[in-house]
């Protein structure tokens, strides 16, 4: 299959300004005309029309940064009619991806050292950035999924660079960077073996690509620490002890929330309402973390479980097999809940020195390093267990369809 032209050129985004450290897997810019107005939903989010996506691609070793727009992404899928000198600038490949809307046409770039470095799906009809954005993802996420199987090899969708066609609006997503931090004079004071249990699975989630991955490592130390609450409960109540319990709630949002973030995250930033809504769901805010527990992340991780670790054969994409939607939506929130719990469970292993960074080259306006006065971080304990209330004859909440009694309610 032959390439097309694709009429828009790569956006760039060298002069935009990053914050870094957010509890976010995905950093999501946009770029309007003058002409358009601001407050129009519309600039945000695009409206119902034609896009054009640039996905660019990464493996693990590989170092994207400081190259040219047109060399930026790289992978281990050689292109051998790209020849000896390839012209990064023309796509090399052509591919025709069927897909439950129609057919998604992809264009693949190579880098200099002619491999597949960047994937553009043209002309792609859409409602929206999210919309358009998800339909080329899943095209070529068919792809990558061959040549995993096929060649043994891992391949990243780094960032996603789109363009509205009717507005020439551009929405940059890029994977959210981390802070940099100075060494620690007291590293180990303070930190118990039981500690370093839960700061090892914290770490593991930090260093995986995998959002699922991330989830689940998050949700177990959320479980193990409420677990972890109701032995310390039991032991008191046998020695006759009284027991303190102390609910925790979400902030409601706006100052109260930055603070109250900048508190948890060691941090000094503005965070920005795009970013408040991506790390504290509509759902969760002015809630006890039990509710957001019970009502939104057990039952998640139950479909997960029961999607991927359940008998019968596979029918659906990975994509929706692990409801990744829900866990993109889903995944700061719970990395604030594990983090909150940790530091009021293990506050003596939290006295970490500020980072000396907050901010790095590459978003938009908004410097993240603006003097906002935090707030007491409320880290109180609840004890007891985290009861999913769900009736024995009621639907089970991983979604099966079976009665919860014959489920996952069965002892």
């Amino acid at each position: 299959m032959n390439p097309k032209n694709t009429p828009t050129q790569s956006p760039e985004m060298s002069d935009l300004r990053m914050p870094a450290g957010l509890p976010v897997t995905k950093l999501y810019v946009t770029r309007t005309p003058r002409t358009m107005d601001p407050s129009d939903p519309a600039s945000l989010y695009g409206s119902s029309g034609l896009y054009d996506i640039h996905l660019y691609l990464s493996c693990p070793g590989s170092i994207n940064s400081g190259q040219s727009d047109a060399q930026r992404g790289d992978s281990l899928v050689a292109v051998p009619q790209a020849g000896a000198q390839p012209d990064v600038s023309v796509p090399q490949i052509g591919m025709d991806i069927e897909s439950e809307r129609g057919v998604i046409h992809l264009d693949g770039y190579v880098n200099g050292k002619g491999r597949l470095a960047k994937v553009v799906a043209p002309q792609v009809q859409a409602k929206s950035f999210s919309d358009a954005e998800l339909q080329a993802e899943r095209a070529l996420s068919r792809v990558l999924s061959q040549f995993a199987v096929r060649f043994n090899i891992p391949t990243l969708i780094e960032r996603i660079e789109s363009v509205e066609r009717a507005t020439k609006t551009i929405r940059f997503g890029v994977r959210a960077p981390f802070l940099t931090a100075t060494f620690p004079d007291n590293l180990e004071t303070g930190a118990t073996a039981e500690s370093m249990f839960y700061a090892s699975l914290y770490h593991e989630a930090l260093k995986s690509n995998s959002e699922i991955y991330q989830f689940l490592c998050f949700y177990k130390i959320v479980e193990a620490l409420l677990a972890r609450r109701r032995r310390i409960a039991e032991e008191c109540k046998r020695n006759g002890r009284e027991v303190s319990s102390k609910d925790e709630v979400f902030p409601d949002g706006g100052p109260e929330a930055v603070g109250w973030l900048n508190q948890l995250f060691d941090m000094r930033s503005e965070w920005g309402n795009d970013n408040l809504r991506h790390i504290l769901t509509r759902e969760a805010r002015g809630r006890k973390f039990s509710h957001v527990i019970n009502s939104y992340l057990s039952p998640l991780r139950l479909r997960i479980a029961h999607s991927v670790l359940g008998n019968g054969e596979l029918t659906l994409m990975a994509d929706e097999v692990t409801h990744i939607g829900k866990v993109y939506y889903w995944l700061g929130t719970t990395m604030c809940i594990a983090r909150a719990m940790l530091k009021a469970e293990f506050p003596e292993a939290q006295s970490m020195p500020t980072p000396l960074s907050s901010e790095r080259r590459g978003t938009e306006s908004g410097s993240t390093g603006a003097d906002v006065a935090p707030v007491t971080l409320s880290g109180p304990t609840r004890i007891g267990p985290p009861k999913i209330r769900v009736g024995r004859n009621q639907p089970c909440p991983c979604g099966s369809k079976k009665k919860y009694k014959k489920c996952h309610g069965q002892g």
